[in-house]
Formats: C-alpha cells, sequence, structure tokens
C-alpha cells in the first residue's frame, strides 16, 4: 500500500503514523512522505538539521524531545509549521534559518519552550 498527502492538508497530527506499517518500514532519521517531514524515528536529532528541499509542510511536534538540536534550516519549499513544533527543546536551539521569502504559516504554539532568548530566526 500507498500513503499520499494531498497538497490540501496543512496540518499532520503528532504521531499520525506511528505503529503502521508504513512507519515500521522506514530507515531511523528524518521521515518524509510526500513532501511533508512527519519529524524523525529512532534516537533524538541532535546538531543542525537540515530540512529536504521540496519540503512544504512540517507535522506537529516533529522535532519533540530533541534538546541536542544547535540549528535547523528550513528549504524556500515550506509553507507550514506545525504546532509544538520544537516542545522539549528548549535548551540547545540556537538558530533557525529559513531560505523561505515569506514566514512560514504558524501558529503562537508553533515555538513553545523555546528558549527565544537564545534563538536567532
Amino acid at each position: 500500500e500507498t500513503i499520499s498527502i494531498p497538497e490540501t492538508v496543512n496540518s499532520i497530527g503528532w504521531y499520525a503514523f506511528d505503529e503502521t506499517i508504513w512507519f515500521d518500514a522506514q530507515s531511523n532519521g528524518l521521515l518524509y512522505l510526500d513532501n511533508c517531514c512527519l519529524g524523525y524515528k529512532g534516537e533524538a536529532l541532535s546538531g543542525n538539521v537540515v530540512i529536504s528541499n521540496n519540503t512544504r509542510l512540517i507535522s506537529s511536534f516533529a522535532f519533540k524531545s530533541c534538546s541536542g538540536i544547535k540549528s535547523i534550516i528550513l528549504p524556500s519549499s515550506v509553507a507550514q509549521l506545525g504546532d509544538y513544533l520544537f516542545d522539549g527543546n528548549n535548551q540547545g536551539l540556537s538558530m533557525i534559518y529559513s531560505y523561505c521569502t515569506f514566514p512560514p504559516a504558524s501558529d503562537e504554539n508553533t515555538f513553545y519552550e523555546v528558549d527565544t532568548t537564545n534563538c536567532v530566526v
């Protein structure tokens, strides 16, 4: 079976595909489905995270508990950031770099728990 995410989808919930046959078949690391970044599988991400080109959506809680992330780079294609994107990652995130012409759509909870006094966007 295949899973496809229509372009009209602008939000994907936390653990939407966990414990599915599709999820179990994926390698550890960042998880992508079509042009959506769903988060990660396996060990929590750390260091510098680069989101793949052509990614248009990053799902809610995508980087939950990844306290080792230092920076994240968003390609120009990202149009939507999910809720609580960095939940549990308020220690080391110091830079979010975006190649987007306009900031991606987000809401007041997207950067929840990010120490905005130490993080440059």
